[in-house]
């Protein structure tokens, strides 16, 4: 019985280190796992709205991603065709905090290319997306944006 438990006791202590360490390893991985870029972030953003139906092409997405405004409505074609044409497919301007990148869009009644200088750094009419910079996670802002606020792409 002497040499068993030795044994038993010299695994247990091998696997208990190898457990910790792969443990370890987890998460520095995860510690090192790079952010989302503002590059990214804008990818993300234009092929959010254009999926979930704001931009002038069609929806892509089957059952968009809901949102605060569209608590009234439970048609889905309801919502897409009040979405649809809403907001120009290139992002207009960004910001970021923390935990997250804030893509701006203006809204298609807002004519970019007439726009003066000084009109550009105003607050238009336009939405906001929020992406994650850390897992992509994306969402449409309900707040009316304050443009004035944003650096301009």
């Amino acid at each position: 019985m002497g040499p068993r438990p030795l044994a038993f006791s010299y695994m247990n202590k091998v696997f208990g280190v190898l457990l910790l360490l792969s443990g370890l390893a987890c998460l520095l991985a995860r510690g090192q796992a790079q952010e989302v870029s503002q590059q990214q972030a804008i990818h993300v953003a234009e092929a959010f709205i254009q999926k979930n139906g704001y931009t002038f092409k069609p929806a892509e997405a089957s059952a968009p991603q809901y949102e605060l405004f569209d608590a009234d409505e439970m048609d889905v074609r309801a919502i897409l065709k009040a979405r649809r044409n809403s907001l120009h497919p290139k992002a207009f301007c960004i910001t970021e905090d923390s935990d997250s990148w804030h893509v701006g869009f203006l809204s298609t009644r807002v004519n970019r290319s007439s726009l003066k200088a000084s009109q550009q750094q105003a607050n238009l009419a336009g939405r906001v997306v929020v992406v994650s910079k850390r897992n992509k996670e994306v969402r449409m802002a309900h707040k009316d944006p304050l443009f004035s606020h944003f650096k301009r792409l």
